[in-house]
């Protein structure tokens, strides 16, 4: 019974999973546990490496299988929930880097993908660098994690890829035959536990898995592809779920630089300009303080608003009192108006005009000219006419310097 959680999580459900590993648990868990044997942990262990520290860089583990929250085996695991919570950590720690330092073959499709989600965003949404590591294995839902960052970095002889989701479905029928065990299942509708160890495969079953692990694996797909553009689907589908060593992957676009060890790359991240980063409350505190300046500024900029339409409209007034005063004709008013002249500067020019057209009405009387015409010649629409004291004259000229005069 204590292990029925284990084996829900194991057989007959998608993973992202390197084959090898699959067949490694296969042997040494699944068929044990359905066979009624005790498993044994044969003195595996979790995963455990020295890493160099660095005040800069969060270093998050991505060791052995992975799992969606807990629970797994005694050979070692890693689930997603704890990545994200030490993730959340190194951010509010307001750490420079988080890198991810991966050795796993993959593990379970559940929380993947909101994991890779998360990983995704953190460079946008937190101003924070990515990057992941292996020197191991970076296989299925391994991959997946690292494809997330924004560099991935491998030693030569790591494998990368196996971009893929399997199923293992096991049937122990014939085991229960020999052992004389009789399984009944009753169903109250026709696909209820399809798929079941103890019944023989239907080409229904099998269809039915099969359309599972395609939906699967075009959810893979499509997030390595948006986390890495260069890795086209078609890309993906031409490796046909294959794993590569270093130099190949790196051929392949699956990593981005061969390092020789986890130190390299550590001093290669931290030789990078420094970005300073805000911790989540630094964060708050500089939004609230923008939001207190932005309301300050609505209330400065309306102030200014109502201050700017009070002095238009007295400026106005006071030009148009200024023009009816002097008697200035109402178009050349309006013009000052819409001209944005000052009041001061169109009293000055309304001055101006009111004393060109009192000068304009003094007669000089103190001559007198009597012209008399002398000769007048008629000549189509023109005529000229000679004037004692001013000479010919062309009427057409005369008309003409009179337009517009008062």
């Amino acid at each position: 019974m204590k292990y029925l959680n284990i084996l829900g999580r194991l057989y007959n459900v998608p993973l992202l999973v390197d084959a090898n590993k699959l067949d490694i648990i296969s042997k040494n868990v699944i068929t044990p546990i359905l066979k009624g044997e005790q498993v044994e942990d044969n003195g595996f262990s979790p995963t455990k490496k020295e890493i160099k520290s660095s005040n800069d860089v969060a270093v998050i583990e991505v060791f052995d299988s992975l799992v969606s929250k807990n629970g797994g085996g005694a050979s070692g695991f890693t689930s997603y929930a704890g990545i994200k919570n030490k993730t959340i950590d190194a951010i509010e720690k307001g750490y420079s880097k988080i890198g991810y330092y991966i050795d796993s073959p993959g593990g379970e499709v559940s929380g993947l993908f909101a994991l890779t989600d998360f990983i995704n965003s953190i460079p946008k949404t937190y101003g924070i660098n990515t990057f992941a590591f292996t020197d191991g294995s970076m296989t299925s839902a391994a991959y997946a994690i690292g494809s997330a960052t924004q560099k991935v970095y491998s030693t030569s002889t790591a494998m990368s890829g196996s971009i893929a989701a399997i199923m293992d479905i096991i049937n122990v029928s014939k085991a229960n035959e020999q052992k004389g065990i009789e399984h009944y299942i009753i169903r109250s509708k026709e696909e209820k536990a399809l798929g079941n160890p103890h019944e023989e495969m239907s080409d229904t079953t099998l269809e039915m898995y099969k359309n599972l692990i395609d939906n699967v694996d075009k959810i893979f797909n499509n997030e390595v592809e948006r986390n890495r553009p260069i890795l086209t689907v078609d890309k993906i589908m031409s490796m046909k779920g294959r794993s590569y060593m270093a130099s190949e992957a790196l051929e392949l676009n699956l990593i981005d630089q061969i390092v020789t060890s986890f130190d390299e790359v550590i001093s290669l991240e931290t030789s990078k300009t420094k970005v300073n980063v805000m911790t989540l409350e630094e964060y708050k505190q500089k939004v609230d303080a923008l939001e207190a300046e932005l309301s300050k500024l609505k209330v400065s900029n309306q102030t200014a608003i109502t201050e700017a339409v009070t002095n238009e409209r007295v400026r106005c007034s006071q030009i148009f009192s200024a023009g009816d005063t002097l008697k200035i004709k109402f178009d050349h008013v309006l013009k000052r108006v819409n001209a944005g002249t000052s009041f001061d500067d169109t009293k000055d020019i309304f001055a101006a005009i009111a004393e060109g057209l009192d000068n304009a009405k003094v007669i000089d009387s103190s001559t007198t000219i009597t012209p008399s015409v002398t000769d007048a010649v008629l000549t189509g629409q023109e005529q000229t006419i000679e004037v004692e004291g001013l000479g010919k004259i062309n009427t057409k000229d005369i008309l003409n310097s009179l337009k517009g005069a008062k």
